[in-house]
């Protein structure tokens, strides 16, 4: 499966799978248009990544939908993504508070075993406020270089607000 030439981009990878990125990318953002299953390939990637970290102990996936991180920001405009995390996992878990998690997780981002799949990008309508979300996305994987990082947006509107070109651009195919 080869690079194909979009018009003013560089070369991006069509994919049919989201395992395509386990080993290849370190970052990725995947475009799509409205409706064509970006949402879906990413919750059945965190999934997949699930089940193997249960089986193998291989890598933890941490699935973001932005547009509720975004909403979050909006209460507290000083909330690392992290914090978000950590947060949302205390949440989910009803039994662990944040100062629990905080190390483990930490550990994990440390050490290479994370996958941070971060859901919608495009869902940030205002374009200030997409990049605002951009600059936190960027900042916090510079604080967690060693984890790969998988993006969904769609193509309208991504050059006003677009992650660093360390992110390779794949496109969704259908067959």
């Amino acid at each position: 499966m080869g690079p194909e030439a979009v018009a003013d981009h560089e070369p991006v990878h069509v994919i049919r799978d989201a395992s395509f990125f386990s080993t290849r990318f370190p970052a990725v953002v995947v475009l799509g248009n409205p409706g064509g299953g970006k949402s879906t390939l990413a919750q059945g990637y965190c999934l997949a990544l699930a089940n193997a970290c249960a089986k193998d102990g291989f890598r933890l996936p941490i699935f973001i939908r932005v547009r509720e991180y975004h909403a979050a920001t909006r209460k507290d405009p000083n909330l690392q993504i992290l914090t978000y995390i950590l947060r949302r996992l205390s949440q989910l878990s009803e039994s662990y508070q944040v100062d629990e998690l905080i190390n483990p997780i930490r550990n994990l981002l440390h050490s290479d075993r994370c996958i941070c799949i971060f859901d919608g990008l495009d869902e940030i309508l205002q374009v200030t406020d997409r990049i605002s979300v951009v600059n936190q996305v960027t900042r916090f994987i510079s604080q967690w270089p060693l984890n790969s990082f998988f993006t969904t947006s769609r193509p309208q509107g991504y050059s006003e607000a677009p992650l660093p070109r360390s992110f390779h651009q794949a496109t969704i195919a259908f067959r």
